[in-house]
């Protein structure tokens, strides 16, 4: 079973937050660029991923959790066998990530 957690940062510097998070979770984040997201930052290796991005829609101009505007980046965490050593080094960066949302999926 996959579970998914989605945390909201205050920092607002993406490529910042990227090598704070690269450096805690040992990870290589790739940087991306859509349309729907604008630039962000992803992460995938077997059956974990990261994906790091502004919370704003990048066409409507307007936040992607509009209940959190002050949470200015967003990340999420999938992962099925390694997922809570992954949730264990996100929480202990010091970062301040706050929990918007959780899942298990199959």
């Amino acid at each position: 079973m996959k579970r998914c957690e989605l945390y909201g940062f205050a920092e607002s510097d993406l490529s910042v937050l990227a090598q704070r998070l690269e450096h805690a979770l040992q990870v290589t984040f790739q940087e991306r660029d859509s349309l729907y997201r604008g630039i962000y930052y992803l992460w995938e290796e077997d059956e974990r991923g990261l994906r790091l991005q502004q919370n704003l829609d990048a066409e409507e101009g307007v936040p992607m959790e509009p209940d959190y505007p002050h949470l200015k980046s967003l990340l999420w965490l999938s992962a099925d066998q390694q997922f809570e050593i992954l949730k264990s080094k996100l929480i202990a960066t010091g970062l301040g990530p706050v929990l918007i949302n959780a899942n298990d999926s199959m």
